[in-house]
C-alpha cells in the first residue's frame, strides 16, 4: 500500500468517527479512594465526564459541562484540576476533581474575534497554562485567518500572552519535566526555553530519518507521556521500495528525541511506553505489544473494533484503550487478554488518556 494513500485512510477513519473523546487515567485523592488508586475521567457525548474506579473497572459518577463535546484534558500539575477543552474548542472548563465539578469556565472568543485550541499543556509550577490557539477573525464581508500562536494563560489573573507565533500544522504539545523546555509537534518540532521565551530549536520532521529513509507521516494527534516520561507516536517511513514505520520517542526527562525502527508497517493510530520502559504498546485494528530494546513486535491481538489510543496503568499491568464506541476497554498488559469492557452513556471518538501518579 502507498504510505500517503495508508496516512489518509487513517484520517478518514479519524474524522468518520464523529464525536469526541477526552479520557485520563489518574490516582487521586477523590472521595473515596486511598493514595496510589487509579481514577480514570472520560469525555463523552454530549456534556460529561465519566469518572471510573480503576480498581473496580466500574464508572462511580458523572460531572456535568457547561459546554458540549470535550475534546481534550490535561490535569494540574498538583493534581487537584483537570482542565478541558470544549465548545468547539473554544472554552477552558476547570474542574476541580475533589468537588467532581465545574469551578469555571474560560472563554476564549470574544465579538468577531473566534480563538480555539488545538493542544495545551501545564507548566509544572502550576501557575501557567500553555495553549495553541488559532484565530479567526469573521467581518460581514471578510473571512481573515491570523497565524496560530502559543499563548500563555495566567492561571491566576486568567489573563492571555503571546508567547510566540508558530508555524501551521502544530496539533500537540509537550512539557519537559523540569518545565524548562516547551515542544510544539506538527510538520516540525519546534522547541521553546520557557525561561527566555525563544525558540532555540527547530527540527524539520519531514526529511531524512537518520536510517536514510524518508519520512511520511506522523500521527501526533494522540501522545502520551505520563506515566514513562517518554511521549511516544508513530511514524511511517519509505526506504527505497520498502516501507517501514516505527516510533518518535520524546524523552521529558532527559529531552532526547529519536526514531526507533519497529521494521514493517503495521496500522495503528497511537502508541504508549510502558512505565519500565522495555515495552510499548499500540492501537487501531489490533493491539500491538513492541519490545523497545530488541525493536520488535512481540504480540498482536485483533479486535472487532476500532480504537485510537490507549495508555497504561501506573503499575504497568493494565491497558486502558478508547475510540470508536460507548466504552472504554481493558486489556492485560501482558498477555493483550481483553479483561473487561466499561460501558459508557455516550459515544466516543478521539481518546485522550492521561495516567498521572500522586506521590
Amino acid at each position: 500500500m502507498h504510505m500517503r494513500s495508508f496516512a489518509t485512510t487513517l484520517v478518514s477513519l479519524r474524522i468518520a468517527g464523529g464525536l469526541v473523546l477526552a479520557l485520563l487515567c489518574i490516582p487521586l485523592l477523590v472521595p473515596g479512594s486511598s493514595p496510589g488508586e487509579d481514577w480514570l475521567f472520560v469525555g463523552v457525548q454530549f456534556d460529561k465526564v465519566m469518572v471510573i474506579d480503576c480498581q473496580r473497572d466500574e464508572v462511580v459518577d458523572e460531572i456535568r459541562l457547561r459546554h458540549r463535546i470535550p475534546v481534550d484534558m490535561i490535569v494540574s500539575p498538583d493534581k487537584k484540576y483537570l482542565y478541558v477543552v470544549t465548545h468547539q474548542k473554544q472554552s477552558l472548563e476547570v474542574i476541580d476533581i475533589g468537588k467532581r465539578r465545574v469551578m469555571e469556565s474560560i472563554e476564549l472568543s470574544d465579538g468577531q474575534r473566534e480563538r480555539r485550541i488545538f493542544g495545551l499543556a501545564a507548566h509544572p509550577d502550576g501557575k501557567r497554562l500553555y495553549l495553541h490557539v488559532k484565530t479567526t477573525v469573521r467581518l460581514l464581508d471578510e473571512l481573515t485567518i491570523e497565524p496560530p500562536r502559543i499563548v500563555v494563560l495566567d492561571l491566576t489573573t486568567k489573563e492571555r500572552r503571546t508567547l510566540t507565533e508558530v508555524p501551521e500544522g502544530i496539533s500537540r504539545l509537550v512539557i519537559s519535566r523540569d518545565g524548562q523546555r516547551l515542544y510544539t509537534l506538527g510538520r516540525d518540532i519546534l522547541t521553546i526555553d520557557t525561561v527566555s521565551e525563544k525558540v532555540i530549536d527547530r527540527r524539520p520532521l519531514y526529511t531524512r530519518l537518520p536510517d536514510g529513509s524518508k519520512l511520511v507521516d506522523v500521527f501526533h494527534i494522540y501522545g502520551f507521556e505520563d506515566q514513562s516520561g517518554i511521549y511516544s507516536v508513530p511514524y511511517y517511513a519509505q526506504a527505497g521500495d520498502q516501507p517501514r514505520f516505527g516510533l518518535l520517542l520524546l524523552d521529558t526527562v532527559s529531552k532526547r528525541l529519536q526514531f526507533v525502527n519497529m521494521g514493517e508497517p503495521v496500522p495503528m493510530f497511537s502508541t504508549v511506553v510502558a512505565p519500565d520502559h522495555r515495552y510499548a504498546y499500540g492501537v487501531l485494528h489490533e493491539v500491538v505489544k513492541m519490545d523497545l530494546v530488541r525493536r520488535r513486535i512481540v504480540r498482536r491481538t485483533p479486535h472487532d473494533r476500532i480504537h485510537y489510543t490507549l495508555n497504561i496503568s501506573s503499575d504497568g499491568r493494565k491497558l486502558y484503550v478508547a475510540g470508536a464506541g460507548p466504552e472504554v476497554d481493558v486489556f492485560d498488559a501482558q498477555s493483550l487478554r481483553l479483561l473487561t469492557s466499561i460501558p459508557l452513556p455516550g459515544d466516543v471518538a478521539d481518546a485522550y488518556l492521561r495516567l498521572i501518579t500522586l506521590p
